[in-house]
């Protein structure tokens, strides 16, 4: 919340991404950005990174 409320709206998800990125490090948090996951809709592979 510290980084929506100091950036405020209309930025683009990428800056919100690198401001939640420098957060979590002051924090001393680890994190991954973007990790790819496969989706399943009904038991189904609706996506992944092979197709």
């Amino acid at each position: 919340m510290r980084v929506h409320n100091e950036l405020g709206t209309g930025f683009q998800e990428v800056i919100c991404q690198r401001s939640l990125a420098i957060e979590l490090g002051l924090e001393g948090l680890t994190y991954e950005r973007a990790k790819e996951q496969a989706i399943y809709l009904q038991r189904q592979p609706s996506w992944n990174k092979t197709r």
